[in-house]
């Protein structure tokens, strides 16, 4: 619980300091940048590098909830998942998740998380059950989520 809790809150303050030296997120996701590097290019590839770590640590969990029906069940299932608390973290109810967490970008960095992304896309989409509806690649276009350096 804490662990996932502090590491969306240093997605959040990361993505925060980027914005704030005006680096165009939305720009850099996806290119697979080596988050070894001190550039915004490597600290974007961090956070992605953690999401991905976060979701694949899951893998298991996140196959139970492609293969559950919809309902409470498999809603609180994904509720209980890593990387779905910290999508959905945030110190305000109305802000989005982290940018670094949008799946299409993620799944071209990381294709190992293309046949999780229907599950992860609930995470994202804040549960919603068409957020499971099959599309092509790695799945709609969702809103970004920080990761951890």
């Amino acid at each position: 619980g804490r662990l996932c809790i502090d590491a969306a809150q240093l997605v959040r303050l990361v993505e925060r300091g980027l914005e704030e030296a005006r680096v165009d997120v939305a720009h850099f996701l996806g290119t697979r940048a080596n988050a070894l590097e001190e550039t915004p290019a490597g600290v974007i590839g961090a956070l992605q590098l953690l999401w991905a770590e976060v979701a694949l640590a899951e893998e298991a969990s996140w196959r139970e909830v492609l293969d559950a029906h919809e309902g409470i069940s498999r809603d609180a299932l994904v509720s209980s998942l890593g990387f779905a608390r910290m999508a959905r973290w945030s110190e305000e109810e109305s802000e989005a998740p982290p940018r670094s967490v949008a799946l299409e970008p993620l799944c071209e960095a990381f294709p190992d998380l293309r046949p999780l992304a229907p599950a992860l896309r609930l995470s994202v989409g804040r549960g919603s059950s068409s957020a499971m509806q099959p599309a092509g690649g790695c799945g709609a276009q969702a809103a970004s989520v920080g990761n951890l350096l």
